[in-house]
């Protein structure tokens, strides 16, 4: 991070908001307010992007530690960084893989994405920054972000899409979706 320029690393510091519990809930909370036609979405939006960061966090809690880079000798082996499998439950310096950060980011963009396609590409770039954000910070390594970003996609991706919870949301947002639009989404 040190050999970023500071306007970089003030950008990519601003883009962890995106991917940060705090502030996707802020952000939600604008579009819940500004928005009142897709409040019917929030459900499926919500548990796309907190099952895809709190999926991630049981796999570093759970499954494997691996020591942040900010933690860590990197003149070692790579291997050298990953602790032992089934750790349950290690301090945050062996929380490594996968990135959370990145996962909640990354299903989020997705969510928006479903929401506002017109926003794709901004939506985009912001989970890329704040991807880019967690490995300059020291708090992961590349191949942490890349499976925190598949994470993110699947789970995301299989949630908003309906392949992973269809039944369920067809019916709920039915219940929660105004009538007008009920009557149009019937009418393609």
């Amino acid at each position: 991070m040190r050999h970023l320029p500071g306007g970089i690393i003030d950008v990519l510091e601003r883009a962890e908001t995106f991917a940060h519990g705090i502030g996707v809930f802020f952000i939600l909370l604008t579009i819940f307010i500004m928005d009142r036609s897709r409040r019917w979405t929030f459900p499926r939006v919500i548990l796309a992007v907190a099952g895809s960061g709190l999926g991630a966090n049981l796999l570093k809690l759970i499954l494997i530690a691996r020591t942040r880079p900010h933690s860590a000798d990197l003149s070692d082996h790579f291997s050298e960084t990953f602790g032992n499998w089934l750790p349950f439950l290690v301090d945050s310096a062996q929380q490594s893989t996968p990135s959370s950060h990145t996962a909640t980011g990354v299903a989020f963009a997705i969510a928006l994405c479903w929401l506002y396609p017109r926003g794709r590409s901004i939506f985009t770039v912001l989970a890329v920054l704040a991807a880019c954000q967690r490995m300059t910070s020291g708090s992961h390594y590349l191949s942490d972000v890349l499976w925190g970003a598949a994470l993110g996609y699947f789970l995301g991706r299989g949630i908003i899409s309906g392949f992973i919870t269809e039944s369920y949301f067809n019916r709920f947002e039915a219940y929660l979706r105004p009538a007008d639009q009920a009557e149009a989404g019937n009418a393609t």
